[in-house]
C-alpha cells in the first residue's frame, strides 16, 4: 500500500529512519513518500541515497550503486555511526617449566613461604591420620570379640565341672 513498508509482516507507515524502502506509487529506495503531488514521488531516500528529482537513484558522494544498494567505496570517509577500533587481545605470557627459574618479586617470594606447608608438616598429618584409624580400628576390632564371647556364653576358657 502506498505510503507504507513491510516491517516484519506489518504495514508500517513510513519515517525517515527506516531501513526498508517504502512504497511510493513507482519510485524505489523511498524513506517517506512527497505528500504534496499524492505520493508518487520520494519525500525523502533511504540511508546513502540522494533525493534526486523525487527519485533516489543516486548514492550519497563516496558510496557507489551495488545492484539495488549503494556500498561505500574504499576511500570514502567514515561512515557516519564509526564504531571505536577493537584492540586485539594481548597473549598470554608463555609460562616457563622451568623449576629453577626463582621469582623476582621479593613480596611474592615471602608470600609463598608462609602459604605453603613444610614437609615435616605434611608427614605429621599422615601420621596423625593413620594413628587414629588404628584407635579406631583396634576399638571396633576389641568392641565386636567381647560382644563374640558374650553371645557364645562367656570365656572360651571356662570348663564345666561335674
Amino acid at each position: 500500500m502506498d505510503g507504507q513498508y513491510c516491517n516484519g509482516s506489518t504495514a508500517t507507515t513510513c519515517a525517515d529512519d527506516i531501513t526498508s524502502a517504502c512504497k511510493c506509487q513507482d519510485v524505489a529506495n523511498c524513506a517517506t513518500c512527497n505528500d504534496t503531488d499524492g505520493g508518487s514521488s520520494c519525500g525523502a531516500c533511504l540511508k546513502n541515497l540522494k533525493l534526486d528529482g523525487g527519485k533516489c537513484e543516486v548514492c550519497k558522494d563516496g558510496f557507489e550503486m551495488l545492484g539495488k544498494l549503494c556500498v561505500a567505496l574504499e576511500t570514502a570517509v567514515e561512515p557516519e555511526d564509526p564504531k571505536p577500533p577493537v584492540e586485539p587481545e594481548k597473549p598470554n605470557p608463555p609460562i616457563n617449566p622451568d623449576p629453577s627459574v626463582k621469582p623476582t618479586d621479593p613480596e611474592a617470594t615471602e608470600e609463598s613461604k608462609n602459604t605453603r606447608l613444610s614437609s615435616g608438616a605434611i608427614v605429621g598429618i599422615v601420621l596423625g591420620v593413620v594413628a587414629v584409624a588404628a584407635v579406631v580400628g583396634g576399638g571396633l576390632a576389641y568392641y565386636f570379640v567381647k560382644k563374640h564371647k558374650k553371645a557364645a556364653g562367656g570365656s572360651a576358657t571356662q570348663v564345666q565341672v561335674e
